[in-house]
């Protein structure tokens, strides 16, 4: 059964299409239609879409908002996926639309909880003055009821000595990373 119909499409740069129908303007990436099963040979001015492809453009447009939101966000700093979501949800994005937006972005390798992990344990290190280890020694805090996942079942990687630079060492270069190692090394 019909529900609306295209007006107009517009091929854009870097793989976005315009489309115009119902009166509404929907721009999104060519790969989140593919992801929600509408081919872009159906895509032409006249064709009908029925409530079910109208309902996945919208979301391929959402999804292509909400990676441009991501990707403004990571500008800025490393995010974790978790937090990214969490943040981009607030922005009263469809969750579905956000979901496939990170999942884009991680294949992509431009969201990685891994480098998330490493830049905090940088940053704790030279904020405390303590070396990797002693971040690793500290008590945890239950971060569950805060953020609602299971932050603290990520596997920490083990990070080498430059990167376990603390404030007092910090810019002295190899000097600094020789002070660091010896310093996470356990005392006997």
């Amino acid at each position: 059964k019909p529900f609306v119909r295209i007006t107009s499409v517009e091929k854009k740069a870097s793989g976005t299409v315009k489309v115009t129908a119902g009166g509404f303007s929907f721009t999104c990436r060519a790969h989140y239609l593919e992801a929600l099963g509408l081919d872009m040979a159906i895509f032409a001015a006249g064709i009908e879409l029925d409530e079910e492809a109208a309902a996945s453009l919208s979301t391929a447009s959402a999804a292509t908002e909400a990676e441009h939101g991501a990707l403004a966000l990571l500008a800025r700093a490393e995010q974790s996926r978790f937090l990214l979501g969490a943040k981009l949800t607030r922005r009263d994005l469809d969750p579905r639309a956000v979901r496939l937006a990170l999942e884009r972005l991680e294949s992509e390798g431009l969201l990685s909880d891994r480098r998330f992990a490493e830049a905090w344990l940088r940053s704790e290190a030279y904020r405390c003055d303590l070396p990797c280890v002693e971040i690793r020694r500290r008590p945890r805090r239950s971060r569950q009821s805060r953020t609602g996942s299971g932050v603290q079942d990520i596997r920490w990687p083990r990070l080498g000595p430059t990167h376990c630079l603390s404030r007092s060492d910090h810019g002295r270069g190899q000097e600094a990373a020789v002070v660091a190692e010896s310093r996470s090394k356990p005392s006997r």
